[in-house]
């Protein structure tokens, strides 16, 4: 195996603890909204996701900007949640957003 290989490899395992750790996620925002409905509480917290997206430094510009775009598309928040995370790209959040439509067969 070469060296070439060999990172790619890394590479792609990093990528796997990624998507294990983004789709552990998804599960506990499911959770949280089905506590939120049993409970009578608001699942959408515009506010809230303001707050910890939007302001502050967790996000760099370009990760903002593409988290707007999204909801100017019409993601709702929570979707939003699904596939924002400060240690991608956008292009990875957004190959993550692909795939979570592709799967709900949007």
């Amino acid at each position: 195996m070469t060296r070439l290989e060999k990172l790619r490899k890394r590479l792609g395992q990093c990528d796997e603890i990624l998507l294990d750790a983004i789709l552990m996620r998804h599960h506990i925002i499911k959770d949280i909204m089905a506590y939120k409905e049993e409970n009578g509480l608001n699942i959408l917290d515009p506010d809230r996701f303001i707050e910890t997206y939007l302001a502050g430094d967790t996000f760099n510009e370009a990760q903002k900007e593409f988290l707007i775009k999204c909801l100017e598309e019409g993601d709702t928040v929570e979707e939003m949640k699904t596939y924002a995370s400060a240690s991608l790209t956008p292009a990875m959040m957004q190959r993550l957003r692909q795939v979570r439509k592709k799967r709900r067969g949007q």
